[in-house]
């Protein structure tokens, strides 16, 4: 694994180690939707030295070890059934508990917090996108890895292109939504006057946001473009 250099785009310094995306996370820097873009440019958008960052990064590879690498080494197929194991099992579990959690903290504090009935009414919507894109990637996207990797390419391409693009944009909103919500929770730092149930809630909307950066990023960064080299036939 090579050093990463400020050169290079924030997704390619994320696929090469994943621990790093930790780090990444840490300073505010996107590794998914907007991973894109140069580490130095996304520093510069964030304010932040890109020396420091670099550093943190080389500080992560030497003490952390590489999460998931095996899946990224074996193909599609295990990729994809990788995603549906650890991400999309946590998801299928974890919103609808995110979903009463925040029923009953709007309960207690919406009356003094009205913001949190908002709150509320834009997680169901982040909630009711996620549970129908799963769908479409569980029913039909993952399905086409294993005729894609068998070389089956020549009926698949053009719509591959296209429900690939379908599944960017979503995940380009989701980011948005995921935004939002951190915004409305004060960036997720919780105050003196959270109750417990209310710090819970915005620990677990936290850790939605940074698993769905990781998921987002598997998918936008490694799945995808390994589907397209395989319908191309490279």
């Amino acid at each position: 694994m090579s050093k990463p250099r400020a050169e290079q785009t924030v997704s390619e310094i994320a696929s090469a180690n994943l621990a790093r995306t930790r780090i990444l996370e840490n300073f505010g820097i996107d590794y998914c939707c907007g991973g894109g873009i140069p580490l130095e440019e996304a520093c510069r958008k964030q304010g932040i030295s890109a020396q420091v960052v670099l550093s943190a990064l080389l500080e992560c590879d030497q003490s952390a070890q590489r999460i998931d690498d095996d899946f990224f080494s074996e193909g599609a197929v295990n990729l994809a059934e990788h995603i549906l194991d650890r991400h999309h099992a946590y998801l299928w579990d974890e919103l609808p508990r995110l979903d009463e959690l925040h029923v009953q903290v709007c309960q207690h504090h919406a009356q003094e917090q009205p913001l949190l009935m908002k709150s509320l009414e834009l997680f169901r919507d982040l909630r009711r996108e996620l549970e129908q894109h799963m769908h479409k990637e569980e029913q039909v996207l993952f399905p086409l890895c294993k005729p894609l990797e068998q070389g089956h390419t020549d009926e698949l391409g053009r719509a591959l292109e296209i429900l690939l693009a379908s599944h960017e944009d979503e995940h380009r909103h989701v980011g948005e939504t995921l935004d939002t919500l951190r915004r409305m929770h004060n960036g997720y730092r919780p105050t003196g006057g959270n109750c417990r149930r209310q710090q819970a809630l915005i620990s677990r909307l936290e850790a939605l946001e940074r698993d769905m950066h990781l998921h987002v990023h598997k998918e936008n960064n490694m799945l995808f473009p390994m589907l397209r080299s395989l319908a191309a036939g490279q």
